[in-house]
């Protein structure tokens, strides 16, 4: 491919299939450069645009990966992935806002894309839109009832509404399609230790810490303001009935 390229400078399709190649050997210099030939040579072409896009998001170049986006969205307005991959690559780029709206406009023209409904659902809860992000992740769990993620994000997302009875729920559908995730069982523990049922707490938060001690020590900081290497707070347990008291009375 390379030879028929350095033949034919101008044959856009030798270009892509050459950024193709590179790309499934993870030469991303070869490959942007031949799909930014490609996108010179066929301005038209959207297929070329999006893998320029995706060739310049995954070598960290979002400004450019951004710019490739809005081309390809400007070259298909109906197309829903043009929309999402512009969704991803501004919400890399901190504009959480703008992603959400790419992600609306993926979710107008494709209900049931997944991944879109998925990144809008964690976007709406870091910004705090904690019933937007509850309905959105409801949408998505009634959809895809068998998904791990779709069950675990609708149940962290109860968490952030204070449902810990419905957020419990979810979580142990979750538990059920992936019994050894380290956080839902964090989750799972701390939404037992709201309702008090202690003793049931207490196995899921000794779980996670079993299975994944970093999750264990991570919230144990963030919950007590430990700072990291403190001996005070190594040790991997978590108590339910401290958890409950201190989130109780909003210490937490």
């Amino acid at each position: 491919l390379e030879k028929h390229v350095v033949l034919q400078t101008e044959d856009a399709v030798g270009w892509f299939l050459l950024g193709g190649a590179a790309h499934r050997l993870l030469d991303l210099s070869v490959a942007r450069k031949a799909f930014s030939e490609s996108c010179r040579l066929n301005p038209e072409n959207l297929q070329a645009h999006l893998a320029l896009a995706t060739v310049c998001f995954e070598t960290g170049d979002t400004s450019a990966s951004i710019r490739a986006c809005r081309r390809a969205v400007e070259l298909a307005p109906t197309n829903p992935q043009p929309w999402f991959s512009l969704g991803v690559a501004l919400e890399c780029s901190g504009d959480a806002d703008e992603a959400v709206r790419c992600y609306d406009r993926t979710l107008t023209l494709d209900t049931d894309h997944v991944e879109a409904r998925k990144n809008r659902g964690a976007l709406l809860l870091e910004q705090g839109r904690v019933d937007e992000a509850v309905a959105n992740n409801r949408l998505l769990a009634e959809r895809w009832p068998l998904s791990f993620d779709a069950q675990y994000n609708l149940g962290d997302s109860l968490v952030a509404l204070g449902d810990y009875r419905a957020a419990l729920r979810s979580l142990q559908r979750a538990l059920r399609i992936r019994q050894d995730h380290p956080r839902a069982l964090l989750h799972a523990g701390f939404c037992q230790a709201q309702l008090r049922q202690f003793t049931e707490a207490q196995k899921l938060l000794d779980r996670s810490a079993e299975l994944d001690r970093s999750q264990v020590q991570m919230y144990r900081e963030a919950t007590f303001g430990a700072a990291a290497g403190d001996e005070k707070y190594a040790l991997p347990e978590l108590d339910a009935q401290v958890l409950f008291v201190l989130h109780h009375f909003d210490l937490i």
